[in-house]
């Protein structure tokens, strides 16, 4: 590893995360329309929490997201808060702790796919640690007061 290599204060791998990132956006639509393909055969329980969402509204959000995440990474104190009021958000759609592993492997496997041969070890587990820590963050948020309201979009 390089010793120009600048580390979050999360702990991420900026330069692989952004270097990733710019790779794939040219990708976005591919990318997003994929991701949903598969993460519905994974996962066919969270296709409901869909419903009513168009496909360009669902890739605006999940790119947004990406985007959020890759042009924040410097600055945690913007960051976390983002991330916890979309954790908030998901709670309410009705996401379950239990539906990040397959949402996390399930992007990662389709970034992988759609990279092909420019994707490296040091991107996937770059991905792996921020995938990881995004849903901690998020997670967080979840109130244990306030019960998912499944199906609210």
């Amino acid at each position: 590893m390089s010793s120009d290599r600048y580390v979050s204060p999360l702990g991420l791998d900026v330069q692989a995360l952004e270097n990733s990132f710019n790779l794939l956006a040219p990708h976005g639509e591919e990318l997003v329309r994929r991701f949903y393909e598969k993460l519905f055969e994974r996962a066919p329980a969270v296709k409901p929490m869909f419903d009513g969402i168009t496909a360009e509204e669902q890739q605006e959000k999940l790119l947004d997201g990406l985007k959020l995440v890759v042009e924040n990474v410097r600055m945690p104190e913007v960051l976390a808060p983002a991330l916890s009021a979309m954790g908030a958000r998901h709670q309410g759609y009705g996401v379950l702790p239990d539906h990040y592993p397959v949402v996390a492997s399930t992007l990662i496997d389709t970034m992988k796919e759609i990279a092909g041969d420019a994707w490296t070890d040091s991107i996937e587990s770059a991905w792996t640690h921020a995938l990881n820590t995004i849903a901690e963050v998020m997670l967080d948020a979840y109130s244990s007061e306030v019960g998912p309201e499944v199906g609210v979009v």
